[in-house]
């Protein structure tokens, strides 16, 4: 049996330094640390999925296109990081648009499908599976099972049903990302 890790990569302005959304973040994460982060990557050979923040993309589009030569997956991380829009207090047509606007930036930049989403602080509600589904997204990675930080964060109290999700992938029901779709 072979043995493998699965790695991904929020790609963002926000600043635990600072807890604060920042253009020079984008700034030191463009000419520094994605650099240095695909030169590791590189070294062990590893593949990865990149979850891009859409409004730092479309500021620094760049960073996309460094991930790009690697063969590393580009994906979404919504449109903003900013708390007051995070999905866990949109509506759906306002979780469509924010995906949308996230998924086309993206495509744009990369010129490939985007079908991978994680939802900012990882902040859901109970229209994120259909709104994923009617934008085209193919797998979320939204639920973090095996996480323990969850109360330490905004919408820690939501992410208490992350102690009942599967711990292994799952088709999630349709309604509900942190519960597995009952096969029929």
């Amino acid at each position: 049996m072979s043995k493998y890790c699965l790695l991904t990569n929020d790609v963002e302005t926000h600043s635990i330094w600072f807890n604060t959304l920042r253009d020079e973040t984008g700034v030191k994460v463009l000419e520094e640390g994605m650099p240095l982060l695909l030169e590791i990557y590189k070294k062990f050979n590893i593949k990865s999925t990149f979850y891009f923040v859409g409004d730092m993309a479309e500021k620094f589009p760049d960073v996309v296109k460094m991930i790009l030569p690697f063969g590393h997956e580009v994906a979404s991380h919504g449109w903003t990081h900013e708390v007051d829009q995070a999905f866990d207090v949109l509506s759906f047509e306002q979780q469509k648009e924010h995906l949308m606007r996230s998924k086309n930036i993206l495509e744009d930049i990369s010129k490939q499908k985007v079908v991978s989403f994680r939802a900012p602080a990882l902040r859901v509600n109970q229209h994120t599976p259909r709104a994923l589904i009617e934008t085209g997204f193919e797998s979320d990675s939204s639920v973090a099972s095996q996480r323990f930080d969850a109360f330490l964060s905004f919408g820690g109290l939501k992410k208490l049903n992350w102690l009942r999700a599967p711990r292994l992938p799952y088709q999630t029901a349709a309604d509900n990302l942190f519960k597995k779709e009952m096969v029929r």
